[in-house]
């Protein structure tokens, strides 16, 4: 745990922060728009409408696929682990991030 002196620190550290906030919002926004409208035009039916998934790990089908497949039936995919994730799709989790998910109540693979 780092301890900051003075309070110009302290607002200089929240500032960067908040930029990197500001960044990683914006570009989860781009992907959600460009993702969106490609499933838009190739939306079969909305049996996962509702269902926000993150690909996570090894996967069969690859990612690419299931992504496809998600999406043209209404669901979405976040690339990164954000709170609107509903699902998590892996075939194999290190052990690691197995021990992670579990400690969480949501999401749960």
């Amino acid at each position: 745990n780092h301890s900051i002196s003075t309070k110009g620190q302290r607002e200089e550290m929240d500032s960067t922060g908040d930029s990197f906030r500001d960044y990683m919002h914006s570009k989860i926004e781009k992907q959600r728009r460009e993702f969106g409208a490609i499933s838009s035009n190739n939306k079969q039916s909305s049996f996962f409408r509702g269902v926000v998934c993150l690909i996570n790990g090894y996967t069969n089908p690859d990612r690419d696929e299931l992504t496809r497949m998600i999406q043209s039936h209404g669901g979405a995919v976040e690339m990164y682990e954000t709170s609107m994730v509903t699902h998590i799709i892996a075939s194999q989790l290190s052990v690691a991030k197995k021990n992670a998910y579990s400690a969480q109540t949501k999401p749960r693979p």
